[in-house]
């Protein structure tokens, strides 16, 4: 994991262990089309689960979460 993830073009906002704690867990996609094609394939098969794509500002890939759009005040500046 830590090899991988050290390859990641991250943001110089966060540093390794950031990107570590933030995306260890997570599928990480290069671009939004690769990401918005597994959310259709997953809300196809659930359509109960509605997801949302979104750009990591730690690892600079793409993620899905079934959260909410994060609200304005919690958002990085």
């Amino acid at each position: 994991l830590k090899a991988a993830i050290s390859t990641y073009p991250r943001s110089d906002r966060y540093d390794l262990e950031d990107v570590k704690r933030m995306c260890a867990g997570k599928r990480r996609y290069v671009s939004s089309v690769d990401a918005e094609k597994t959310k259709a394939r997953c809300e196809h098969d659930r359509p109960w689960h509605r997801l949302r794509v979104y750009l990591c500002e730690a690892c600079r890939g793409w993620h899905l979460t079934r959260l909410a759009e994060t609200p304005a005040h919690l958002r990085a500046p």
